[in-house]
C-alpha cells in the first residue's frame, strides 16, 4: 500500500491501562468506518517488537560492539485492526523507534 494512496484520519486507541489517546492512521478504504472503533494498541506494538525481531536478528549474527536501529513507522488500518506502514523520515504522522544494542 502506498501511503499517498490513504486517506489520514484521527482513531481512537486504548493503552494497556486503559487510557484512550487519538492517532493518526492511514485508512486505505474510504468507505471503512474506523471513527468510532477503539483499537488495542498492543495490536501495533506487536508489530514494533516483531519488526525489531527480525532485523536485528542478522544483525547480531554479524557481530560488533553496538548496533543502532533507526526505522520509522506509519499506523494504519487494515480490514478493522491497526498495522504498520514503514516510512521514509520524513513522513508525516511516523512514530520514530531507535533500538541501540550495545555493550553496558
Amino acid at each position: 500500500m502506498n501511503p499517498t494512496d490513504t486517506q489520514l484520519v484521527q482513531i481512537p486507541v486504548t493503552l494497556s491501562d486503559g487510557t484512550v489517546i487519538f492517532a493518526e492512521a492511514h485508512r486505505s478504504d474510504p468507505e471503512e468506518d474506523v471513527a468510532f472503533t477503539r483499537h488495542a494498541l498492543q495490536e501495533f506494538t506487536e508489530i514494533v517488537r516483531t519488526l525489531t525481531g527480525d532485523l536485528m536478528e542478522p544483525l547480531r549474527q554479524v557481530g560488533g560492539a553496538a548496533v543502532d536501529l533507526e526505522f520509522h513507522l506509519g499506523i494504519s488500518i487494515e480490514a478493522g485492526k491497526l498495522t504498520a506502514l514503514i516510512l521514509g523520515a520524513g513522513a508525516d504522522a511516523s512514530v520514530t523507534i531507535t533500538v541501540h544494542w550495545g555493550a553496558s
